[in-house]
């Protein structure tokens, strides 16, 4: 729109000038004018970039992800940031063509989600046509779903769907992932990166500031728009009032002298600019130039890494992502650094999913507690806690399951007794136990041996305390098989999941 009024005054003043050589007087201020028209309208332009250094969020919902880092150079209409409202969740899915017409909107379905289990959706639309299904004649028709609001549901999340299909004899089972309705943030202007206010995860709303710009030439800019504006109308006064300025050369001086100071002020910035300075603490990791080299204006000339502020990120996948939260503590090892164990935290899990080969999966990041030794790029595993238990703990054979009831065999006495007991948190090894028991208690531990050469096996009773498990043989050999009896010991970390990931510099 500014273009195009811009293009519109060069016209008319063009014409206006061709017209002057005819009429000078009465074209005279009419050329002016237009003069003046150019100027206010360059000043608005100037001025409406200066109100874009503030980068605000156009919707509400939570940081997917962050495209740009404090002091680097922004070009116009870059991506800046992508927010992703999970207050209005869809899923998509497909279902065959032939039940797509008994599908209404406003229907309500079950969805089941991973983490989040049985949802009730609402079907929002269905295409209006149908695509091939893998070059067959059979076609699908992608449906959308309407999903309650799910506090840290993902885009890319795999769901499972069940429709009841009005007219038909059949329940139709379809699969999809949830949408990535992403809203993208871009740079109104070209300038530099100030203060980015906002990181990956954040719940932003519509308003809130993300990112603040700097532009000093654009400063500059504005004080020359409005000086030019200022000469504009006092050569037009001029013109229709002669007698206000007979010369007009004190106004005209004093307007130049203010561009004047303008220029000097941005050529000073200039000189200053020709020493570059360490942006923040760190070690200098890649040097670019050379005595005598040509530096573009945006070329990279140094990089400077903090190392004493490692991260690392790692992928988790759909399932277990809802047990991490930003906060948990967690074990690294390095390969490179045997026997050497660092303490981490999770500092950031990103909103938005990866999706491939069927699974979603979402990086982690991990801010390492000290990263003495640690060299960026090095191969790491990383151990994250995502639940403790301290107390009473059992072997994880000896407690059945027994029409939905956990249940142990007691010797109280002579007397081997089936009880109930409330259970906490299970590994493959131990399962903790809540009530139902107290420490001392005798628990059988039942192991059946192979047989001996005699034809006889023997039992085993595992028994200890908090610290540690003793067991107790059984029969010997050849002779009738006893029951060993075990206590109730104690436990602390239970589950844990490990995956991978790299050290990386920040």
């Amino acid at each position: 729109q500014a273009s195009l009024k811009q293009a519109q005054i060069d016209i008319q003043s063009n014409q206006a000038n061709l017209d002057n050589l005819l009429s000078p007087q009465a074209t005279a201020v009419q050329a002016q004018q237009l003069k003046l028209d150019s100027s206010r309208l360059t000043l608005q332009q100037r001025q409406k970039d200066t109100a874009g250094l503030t980068v605000a969020a156009p919707a509400s919902g939570v940081i997917a992800s962050v495209k740009v880092v404090e002091g680097s150079d922004i070009a116009n209409n870059a991506l800046l940031f992508t927010i992703y409202d999970e207050s209005t969740p869809a899923l998509t899915v497909s279902v065959p063509q032939a039940a797509a017409a008994a599908i209404k909107p406003g229907q309500k379905v079950s969805v089941e989600l991973p983490g989040f289990g049985t949802v009730v959706g609402v079907i929002e639309a269905r295409a209006s046509a149908a695509s091939p299904a893998g070059g067959n004649r059979d076609a699908s028709v992608p449906v959308g779903i309407a999903l309650p609001a799910l506090p840290g549901v993902r885009a890319g999340m795999v769901g499972q769907t069940s429709i009841e299909a009005t007219g038909l004899t059949y329940r139709i089972e379809a699969s999809g992932t949830i949408d990535d309705d992403a809203v993208e943030v871009r740079a109104p202007i070209a300038a530099t990166a100030g203060k980015v206010t906002v990181q990956e995860g954040d719940h932003v709303r519509a308003g809130d500031t993300l990112l603040r710009m700097a532009a000093d030439s654009l400063g500059v800019q504005v004080q020359q728009a409005e000086n030019d504006v200022k000469t504009q109308q006092q050569s037009l006064d001029t013109l229709l009032n002669p007698a206000s300025d007979p010369s007009g050369q004190l106004r005209t001086l004093t307007t130049k002298l203010d561009q004047s100071k303008v220029t000097l002020a941005s050529r000073q910035q200039d000189v200053a600019d020709l020493e570059v300075k360490a942006p923040v603490d760190g070690v200098i990791s890649s040097l670019t130039p050379r005595v005598g080299d040509r530096i573009d204006a945006k070329g990279q000339l140094f990089r400077v890494a903090d190392y004493n502020a490692m991260q690392i990120t790692i992928v988790v996948d759909e399932l277990d992502i809802a047990k991490a939260k930003v906060g948990q503590t967690a074990s690294i090892t390095l390969d490179a650094l045997p026997g050497k164990n660092y303490k981490g935290t999770v500092v950031k899990i990103n909103p938005e999913g990866i999706y491939k080969n069927d699974i979603a999966t979402f990086e982690v990041t991990v801010q390492v507690g000290s990263a003495n030794g640690l060299l960026a790029g090095m191969n790491s595993t990383v151990n994250m806690v995502v639940a403790e238990a301290s107390g009473l703990y059992l072997p994880a054979q000896v407690v059945r399951v027994q029409q939905g009831k956990a249940m142990v065999q007691v010797l109280e006495g002579t007397q081997v007794v089936s009880k109930e007991v409330q259970v906490g948190l299970r590994t493959q090894q131990q399962v903790e136990v809540l009530g139902g028991l107290k420490e001392g208690d005798k628990v059988i531990q039942t192991i059946i041996r192979p047989q001996s050469a005699s034809g006889g096996f023997g039992l085993f009773g595992g028994g200890g305390n908090r610290n540690q498990q003793q067991g107790q043989t059984g029969a010997p050999a050849g002779g009738a098989g006893n029951a060993g009896a075990g206590a109730a010991g104690g436990a602390n970390r239970q589950r844990s999941g490990t995956t991978n990931g790299n050290a990386n510099g920040r």
